[in-house]
């Protein structure tokens, strides 16, 4: 789903799949050491309080039937502006895959088992 509503940043993706090495040398053009971060970036209250809202109003919506939910929801504090994105037709993911975890064979790489149902 992410990647057909152009949320993953090729970037980031690399960043996850990076050896320690690689991510040891990224780390050292950064400027700013891991440690003073706390393995963390900055984070902003106020946005941490509007993002929990937003998902508490969606699962609301979702258990009461409402409406139907929004599987993005975009928040952009600066301008500030929200935007919803809906799947790509033709995206892979979304048609063949998402709700058939048998045929993503997503039990072989979650850790936890029980959260991946058997149909």
């Amino acid at each position: 789903m992410l990647h057909c509503l152009d949320v993953l940043d090729p970037r980031d993706v690399e960043a996850y799949l990076s050896t320690d090495t690689e991510k040891a040398g990224r780390a050292a053009i950064y400027g700013v050491p891991i440690d003073a971060l706390r393995e963390t970036g900055p984070s902003v209250s106020p946005i941490n309080g509007v993002v929990a809202a937003l998902a508490a109003t969606e699962f609301m919506v979702a258990v009461t039937g409402m409406r139907e939910p929004q599987r993005l929801i975009n928040y952009y504090g600066h301008v500030p502006k929200l935007t919803t994105a809906k799947p790509k037709p033709d995206c892979y993911y979304c048609t063949a895959i998402r709700g058939k975890p048998e045929d993503a064979d997503a039990g072989v790489s979650c850790a936890c088992r029980s959260f991946v149902s058997s149909g």
